[in-house]
């Protein structure tokens, strides 16, 4: 990016470069070609489930479920999530590392909350300059913005 424009960019983040994402691409390997991408948020974490693929989107804090073909199928997401970087099928839904908030979250297939495990509630709850770290749980954390200095674990 040319830096006079770059200088010219209101992005909230003093000394920062905007975040510009990246591409999900789905590769076959013999045919040496791709199959078919998807634009996603930030670096993300995926897993499969049932023939299905789901993918983290990192800032919208949701997790975007799609075909073998790329095709949305859906999006799930629930005000806890903030910042998620990791995701695992479970029985019952997904597990997932909102490190915004310094959790684990566990969430069904429809975005109900099953299980949420805060750092701040089992002795994280400071941050490395030794202040402790306030977190309004009632407020819809999809739409928080918490840089990482400001996580106890950044899970």
């Amino acid at each position: 990016m040319d830096a006079e424009v770059f200088s010219k960019l209101d992005t909230g983040m003093e000394g920062c470069e905007p975040y510009s994402g990246g591409t999900f691409v789905v590769f076959h390997w013999e045919k040496n070609e791709v199959c078919w991408q998807v634009e996603i948020d930030g670096a993300t974490g995926f897993c499969w489930r049932e023939g299905l693929l789901c993918i983290n989107m990192l800032r919208s804090s949701e997790l975007l479920v799609l075909d073998g073909y790329g095709h949305e199928i859906r999006r799930i997401s629930h005000m806890h999530l903030n910042d998620l970087h990791t995701v695992v099928a479970t029985r019952s839904g997904f597990l997932l590392t909102s490190s915004g908030t310094d959790s684990i979250v566990e969430i069904d297939q429809q975005g109900s909350l099953l299980y949420e495990w805060c750092a701040l509630d089992h002795g994280y709850q400071y941050l490395s300059n030794g202040q402790e770290r306030q977190l309004k749980r009632s407020l819809d954390q999809r739409y928080m913005h918490y840089p990482t200095s400001g996580h106890t674990t950044h899970i």
